[in-house]
């Protein structure tokens, strides 16, 4: 054995008002945490110089992004859509209303207000 490396996350649960190091599994290839080197028979080895290494483990871009694109985060991705759109035409029908509703009141009430006057006229 040649050194040791482990990779360990920091994390806080919030609910329990903890925190602490878990374990996410070895620095070399394919997860492993030991090195080795290959023995020669005969050959007396002494772990004297053994490195032992801890290093803080840190998501990748490509973790990071991997959720955004898993079924949960293009449902999430679809509902942020539609609450858009719902908004958009929500805010586009009360426009529509508003300046429909102008438009009736400003016409209908100045006929209905001079009609009211010229029928007073001849009273």
């Amino acid at each position: 054995m040649e050194s040791v490396c482990v990779a360990v996350e920091f994390k806080v649960n919030e609910e329990t008002a903890t925190y602490g190091w878990s374990y996410k599994g070895g620095c070399f290839e394919d997860g492993r945490i030991a090195n080795y080197m290959n023995a020669v028979p005969g050959h007396e080895y002494s772990f004297d110089k053994l490195d032992f290494e801890v290093r803080e483990y840190d998501a990748g871009i490509a973790e990071r992004l991997g959720s955004i694109f898993s079924l949960s985060g293009i449902f999430g991705f679809l509902a942020l859509i539609c609450l858009i759109g719902a908004l958009v035409a929500g805010g586009v029908l009360v426009y529509q209303f508003v300046q429909a509703r102008k438009q009736n009141q400003g016409g209908t009430a100045g006929n209905v207000e001079m009609a009211g006057l010229k029928n007073r006229e001849k009273h």
